[in-house]
C-alpha cells in the first residue's frame, strides 16, 4: 500500500473512532439522567426530529411519529429494558416510553422514582397490576406494571396541545 493510501486509511479510521467516541459520550446511561424537565436520555424536549440522525421510525400516523434510537443502552441500572420508544408530535419530541418485564423490575424502578421525586401523586391498583403517576410542572412520569411494564415520560407543554388540535 503506498504512503498516500495508508495515510488516508489511517485518517478515516481516526475520524471514525472520534465520531464513535463522541456519540458514546453524549449518551448518558439512563440511571444518571438527573433532570427530566429539560429532556430525556440526552434529547431535549421539543427538539425537531429533522435534526436527529440516529432515530429509526417505528410508526407514523398523521402528526404522531414513534421512533427507536440506534445505540441506546437498554438498561436502567441493573434492570434490562426490552425497548425504548421516542414520541414526536408535529415533529417535536414530547414523550418517551421504556418497556420492561417483571414485577421485580417495576418495583425497583418505583423505588428509584420515589427516592428521586417523592411519593407518587396518583396510585392505582388493578386486578392484574399497579400504576403510579408523578405529575411534575412540565413532565408527567407514569409507571405501570404487572408481568410487563412501562415507564413513560410526557412533556406536558406539547402533549397538552394534542387534544386542542
Amino acid at each position: 500500500m503506498d504512503r498516500l493510501k495508508k495515510k488516508t486509511w489511517l485518517l478515516a479510521l481516526a475520524a471514525l473512532f472520534l465520531l464513535t467516541a463522541c456519540a458514546s459520550l453524549s449518551r448518558r446511561p439512563l440511571e444518571t439522567v438527573e433532570d427530566e424537565r429539560s429532556g430525556f436520555n440526552g434529547l431535549k424536549w421539543g427538539v425537531n426530529v429533522s435534526v436527529l440522525g440516529d432515530l429509526r421510525p417505528v410508526e407514523t400516523e398523521d402528526r404522531v411519529k414513534i421512533f427507536r434510537r440506534k445505540g441506546d443502552s437498554h438498561r436502567i441500572g441493573p434492570i434490562v429494558l426490552n425497548l425504548i420508544y421516542y414520541g414526536f408530535y408535529r415533529d417535536l419530541f414530547c414523550a418517551a416510553a421504556l418497556i420492561f418485564e417483571g414485577r421485580d423490575a417495576g418495583q425497583k424502578i418505583k423505588e428509584t422514582l420515589v427516592n428521586k421525586h417523592g411519593p407518587p401523586d396518583v396510585e392505582m391498583d388493578f386486578d392484574d397490576g399497579v400504576s403510579f403517576i408523578w405529575d411534575k410542572a412540565t413532565v408527567e412520569i407514569s409507571l405501570s406494571y404487572n408481568g410487563r411494564g412501562a415507564l413513560k415520560y410526557r412533556y406536558k407543554p406539547i402533549i397538552d396541545t394534542i387534544d386542542l388540535d
